[in-house]
């Protein structure tokens, strides 16, 4: 029950981005048949034909009426055509979006994997030369913007150094080259979850680490390691869960930049090129097929919370 009720409990937020975006690109300024009209054609044979290529879009039609057919042809499996180069957009979305995907689940867990024992040495040296480390470092990740670390990155290992190439990677992790194009881009997305996950396992650590039942375990003889990770870090975990969902949605839209330092063909730099070309159809799509992702993200993240905590599925 707890399962389906968190499904329906989605539906609203992919309705909501879908009108948001359909009605806020439309009531931009400019025109998109503009966009398409020769440049050689001038005077009134523009006007005749942007007047065209409307009718022949629907973009004449009322807005209410353009929205019913875009989902109509959702419901059909038709993500539409894009007006920048007359192509279908669901196989354009369809290659680049495994791009995107893998940079932002690779930096997802990378993050993940990192802060938690980080997390946990901080807090179980609180005071400590290592927590101030871990703390200071963690500033400094929050507070370094991604295109510039990514820029940091490539004049470090592939201007000076020459270990990596600068760019280029296309979703391909079946070879060394592929790899070595994915690092920084990982990296980057990483460094500032790492450090807002570090800083959170850490304080959720330190509310339970003096907690009863901890105290308790350890008056039993238990290794230490035990303690932490068996007893502490579950319930640690807790206020962690909740923001991970969240985080996740984070490196999507951090993937936007991080593709255009790296020159990577992702879902981010194509949502940009259509916003730029005015492409409505390609932007509209995009957009959905993105949150889509992170409402699945949040959905993982609900579930992952109730078995964590089986007290959330019978509220």
């Amino acid at each position: 029950m707890y399962i389906l009720r968190s499904a329906l409990a989605k539906l609203p937020v992919i309705v909501g981005v879908m009108l948001l975006v359909f009605f806020s690109l439309h009531l931009a300024p400019g025109d998109p048949a503009e966009l398409l009209v020769p440049p050689d054609v001038t005077g009134a044979a523009a006007a005749q034909a942007v007047q065209q290529i409307r009718h022949e879009l629907g973009l004449d039609k009322p807005l209410p009426v353009q929205f019913w057919i875009y989902v109509d042809g959702l419901f059909h499996g038709n993500l539409g055509t894009s007006l920048a180069n007359d192509l279908p957009i669901g196989p354009q979305i369809e290659a680049r979006a495994p791009v995107t995907a893998e940079l932002a689940f690779g930096a997802f867990i990378l993050s993940l994997a990192l802060s938690v024992p980080i997390g946990i040495l901080a807090a179980r040296r609180r005071g400590r030369a290592a927590d101030g480390a871990v703390m200071l470092t963690a500033l400094f990740g929050v507070s370094m913007p991604d295109f510039w670390f990514g820029s940091m990155l490539i004049l470090l290992f592939a201007v000076d150094l020459h270990w990596l190439p600068p760019s280029g990677f296309d979703g391909n992790l079946n070879t060394l080259r592929g790899w070595e194009n994915y690092a920084m881009p990982v990296v980057t997305l990483t460094i500032g979850s790492l450090a807002l996950l570090s800083r959170l396992v850490r304080a959720a650590m330190l509310d339970v680490i003096n907690e009863d039942y901890v105290r308790t375990a350890r008056a039993k003889g238990l290794a230490e390691r035990v303690v932490i990770y068996r007893h502490a870090l579950r319930n640690s975990l807790l206020p962690v869960v909740t923001v991970l969902g969240f985080r996740f949605a984070y490196l999507l839209s951090g993937a936007v930049v991080v593709e255009q330092v790296f020159s990577i063909p992702g879902m981010g730099r194509f949502i940009l090129e259509q916003i730029n070309a005015r492409d409505f159809p390609a932007v509209q799509s995009t957009t959905l097929v993105l949150a889509l992702f992170i409402v699945l993200a949040n959905y993982l993240t609900d579930l992952a919370y109730a078995w964590i905590d089986p007290r959330v599925r019978y509220r």
